[in-house]
């Protein structure tokens, strides 16, 4: 076994190891897991938050609860499925943050109907969040379904909005930092992909550039991507403040929690959807003729 350099190197040394008896229907580079239940599917997403690497300065711990909650059930509705339940373990340095983690984790679930079911309580030298969500679906949209000629969409945040966020936070970038920390406590599902019957479609949360990579060797195809713009005057400026592109806040960063699907052209995408391109035959991705590097968020990135 060769030594693990990032995320995607220890998750390919740990394939064999996984689902042996192949019981996962989406199989095993997938947003979820999902097994079969009666006549349906049984789909599950665990996701974890940790303070000292994803809280930004001045995010309270209710918003931290509630980001960690909407990342998990991001992942479901990337796969086209409503979460119906959610238990999640907290790991907490200090008893004051408890009932504030709490909140957080009911309010997401409040606010997407899904139930809130109980979890898991410890102390740590570190806060941890860890959410487990599940719903169930007949029909699940994966990475691995897309042809060639078909449209690409994004359904989500307008393209950079987080990226810029995290630098603001972080990077002490030029920026509103009240804006930036709103941004990054109040995420925003697009629960409207639920009615989509895409061909493929993956949760993008490692950025744009990362996420159409990942798509890409899913479903053994390219994409020939428009110019990236945002609709964001926010992202517009803050790119011209910081002289970085908007197409760079768009490719490169994280966090996003949309959705980026394909469809035959022939179909119409939900409301709110934005044009990315088409996908080709060539499994590269371009804008005019560059080609696009695999570039984006990735744990243990050195």
């Amino acid at each position: 076994m060769t030594e693990p350099e990032d995320e995607l190197s220890l998750l390919s040394n740990i394939k064999s190891m996984v689902d042996k008896n192949k019981e996962n229907v989406l199989g095993f580079s997938e947003d979820a897991v999902a097994i079969k239940y009666g006549d349906t599917n049984l789909v599950m997403n665990i996701d974890g938050w940790v303070a000292s690497t994803d809280r930004p300065i001045g995010m309270d711990m209710s918003s931290a609860a509630y980001r960690a909650t909407i990342n998990s059930f991001s992942d479901l509705i990337a796969k086209g499925v409503k979460p119906m339940g959610m238990i999640a373990s907290s790991s907490i340095r200090d008893s004051k943050d408890f009932n504030q983690i709490v909140d957080g984790l009911s309010r997401a679930c409040d606010d997407y109907d899904v139930a809130y079911l109980g979890g898991d309580l410890n102390t740590s030298t570190d806060t941890v969040i860890d959410v487990v969500c599940f719903g169930f679906a007949k029909h699940l949209i994966r990475r691995d379904g897309a042809a060639p000629g078909e449209t690409l969409y994004w359904l989500g945040i307008p393209l950079g909005t987080t990226t810029a966020a995290i630098g603001i936070l972080t990077k002490d970038w030029i920026g509103d930092k009240d804006e930036a920390l709103k941004i990054m406590s109040n995420p925003k599902l697009s629960m409207n992909f639920l009615k989509v019957h895409a061909s493929s479609a993956i949760d993008c949360s490692d950025g744009l550039a990362r996420s159409l990579h990942l798509l890409s060797e899913s479903s053994e195809v390219g994409f020939q991507l428009d110019t990236i713009d945002s609709s964001s005057s926010w992202v517009n400026k803050v790119a011209k403040d910081n002289n970085i592109t908007v197409e760079e806040l768009a490719m490169y960063g994280g966090e996003e929690l949309s959705v980026i699907f394909t469809m035959p052209i022939d179909k119409s995408p939900p409301t709110g959807s934005i044009r990315l391109g088409v996908s080709t035959k060539e499994p590269i991705i371009r804008i005019d003729d560059r080609t696009i590097p695999n570039k984006g968020w990735t744990h243990f990135n050195k």
